[in-house]
């Protein structure tokens, strides 16, 4: 009996285990053919990084907050913070992608002019000159100037706090890889290692240093770090709030950038999942051990340089011959509790590959909505994926970071806040019409945010970045995103949330087309607005002024453009007069072609 019990009991375990274990083969085909089928395979981050294409190829979510990433200092070309060759200079965390402007010839162009408009500036030769007062601001809209590459944290070794070098730690880099979602990267000097994934508000690093008995590991947090050299962007200063030994926070203060912006202010709270043996805070070349700094605000070009540094002490146990640090850094735009708070949600227990299968999910998640047919090429497939996914780096979704005003809906909840929209004058051509097939909640979002920045700063952006508008290139060619959603009935999509306001919408459309800007459409609105409404184009000369930005045979195109995109939207609202009159101005192209002109 005992016998037949036995076997009786053999026969289930055995048959458990076959269940179990095909249970187990079949999870784990499951799992194979999911990562044989995901888009994200396809994305190669480091297409258009050469050649002037400046596009960001390091961690991020779709729209995200953070962008954190490597910069050099090969300043020609890097605008999105890497280049293919040059020493890194830092690791920060807000970046754009993929931008125009060509800054080194344009740079010395300006430069050279400035000097001449400087000096016939003391002659007082106004009839002589076309902007007789010296700007430089004005100007270095040509160069293509980078923006942001701030709150860089850095890894490094010295023999000790005090030999760090502060003004000089760049590096070169021994190798580097990228996937979507993730980056490595050795830093040549200090045999260093360095990994990055990103959540929505955070960076996370990983730090591998190669035990040296001769130095200790050193994390460096540089308020100071901007992405150009002796452009428009600056630092204008900042504050170390707290420095223990697992945690940073603080906040920097800064300028500029391509879109001549004001100042912008980003809070950062940096967290280790490790103690470090000793801390300390810089300014200038001076550290000093235990202590918070704060500098003044809006202070010169010369604004000293403030951070903190960390130490860590290498394990002394033989067998652990490397040390290995994890550290998230929050980013936020309202406050360093904020930002402390942002970290420790994304970023639960500093589990960098949590968070990187997260990224990566997140982007299989936008880039899958669209599929290819199986039979297309491996390269196509490439070439396409990785050109969608750079559709979906900027614009930078800063909901509930707005430090200018909060907006709210009639459901209570948040108006989306877009920033980074680097620019419209390009992305309502092709990229706003693409995001309307299968980005149809988030083009919306985008231009309930064009119309909340209208609604409190008086004029819908044609280029952003760091909240303030500016610059204008061709139009108003917000009006056409807001047309494009409007035209195409998207909110008529019970799936999306209809709450976008389309009389407050109209009433930015008609701003843009009639009211000058009170300086003049270099920054928002339609510049030389009454030449074009009085005589049906924009003349040459009609300022004293040489810029890019005066183009007025393009500009006139793009007005008439517009105004055929504001009729186009006043026809659907029934709003007869305005479709006759703004159909009129839309043939204004016309008064610049002369059909029997011919050149001998």
């Amino acid at each position: 009996m005992s016998f037949l019990f036995l076997l009786v009991v053999f026969v289930l375990i055995k048959s458990c285990n076959l269940k179990v274990n095909a249970a187990m083969s079949s999870y784990h085909e499951i799992n194979e053919r999911a990562e044989i089928d995901k888009v994200t395979k396809f994305v190669d981050p480091l297409i258009g990084t050469q050649n002037e294409g400046h596009v960001f190829p390091n961690p991020c979510l779709p729209y995200g907050v953070v962008k954190v990433g490597f910069d050099t200092d090969n300043i020609k070309d890097n605008q999105g913070g890497y280049t293919v060759d040059g020493n890194i200079t830092g690791i920060s965390h807000l970046h754009v992608s993929g931008t125009g402007g060509k800054k080194t010839t344009y740079y010395q162009l300006c430069y050279k002019f400035d000097i001449l408009i400087f000096i016939l500036g003391f002659f007082n030769f106004r009839n002589y000159t076309l902007f007789y007062s010296y700007n430089p601001t004005f100007y270095s809209l040509k160069k293509g100037e980078p923006k942001y590459g701030v709150i860089s944290q850095f890894p490094l070794t010295s023999t000790s706090l005090y030999t760090i070098p502060l003004r000089n730690y760049k590096s070169l880099r021994s190798f580097e890889h990228f996937e979507v979602g993730y980056s490595k990267f050795g830093l040549e000097k200090y045999n260093v290692t360095v990994e990055l994934t990103a959540a929505r508000r955070t960076g996370v690093h990983r730090y591998t240093f190669v035990k040296n008995k001769q130095k200790k590991a050193f994390v460096l947090l540089d308020l100071s770090h901007i992405l150009t050299q002796g452009g428009s962007s600056r630092y204008r200063g900042g504050s170390i709030y707290t420095v223990s030994p697992s945690q940073i926070t603080g906040v920097g203060h800064y300028s500029g950038g391509w879109n001549e912006g004001s100042k912008y202010t980003v809070y950062f709270c940096s967290q280790f999942n490790k103690n470090s043996s000793s801390f300390g805070t810089f300014w200038k070349n001076f550290i000093i051990e235990n202590l918070t700094f704060q500098s003044s605000s809006d202070v010169s070009f010369d604004t000293p340089a403030i951070g903190a540094v960390l130490g860590f002490d290498f394990n002394d146990e033989p067998h652990e011959s490397n040390l290995v640090i994890t550290s998230r850094v929050g980013i936020s735009f309202i406050s360093s509790n904020q930002a402390c708070k942002s970290a420790q949600e994304e970023v639960p227990n500093f589990d960098f590959e949590k968070t990187r299968e997260l990224a990566v999910d997140a982007w299989e998640t936008e880039l899958s909505k669209i599929k290819v047919d199986g039979e297309v090429r491996s390269d196509l497939k490439t070439i396409f994926y990785s050109s969608l996914y750079r559709t979906m780096i900027i614009p930078s979704d800063r909901t509930g970071e707005n430090p200018k005003w909060s907006s709210y809906d009639n459901e209570g909840k948040l108006v989306p806040n877009y920033d980074d929209f680097y620019t419209l004058w390009d992305t309502f051509r092709s990229t706003i019409p693409l995001f309307t097939l299968f980005q149809q909640s988030r083009v919306i979002d985008i231009t309930r945010s064009l119309i909340d920045i209208y609604q409190h700063e008086g004029y819908m952006p044609d280029g952003r970045s760091g909240m303030s508008n500016g610059i204008t290139q061709g139009g108003s060619n917000a009006d056409m995103v807001v047309a494009e959603v409007f035209l195409k009935n998207l909110t008529n999509n019970n799936k999306i949330n209809n709450s976008l306001n389309w009389t407050l919408a109209y009433e930015a459309l008609l701003k843009d087309a009639e009211d000058d800007p009170w300086e003049r459409g270099i920054f928002e609105g339609r510049m030389f607005l009454l030449h074009y409404k009085t005589l049906g184009y924009i003349p040459f000369p009609t300022h004293k002024m040489l810029s890019y930005a005066y183009v007025p045979c393009s500009r006139t195109i793009e007005y008439s453009t517009n105004d055929w995109s504001i009729a186009l939207v006043a026809k659907k609202l029934n709003k007869d007069e305005d479709y006759i009159k703004y159909q009129s101005r839309a043939k204004n192209w016309e008064n610049l072609w002369y059909p029997n002109k011919t050149i001998k």
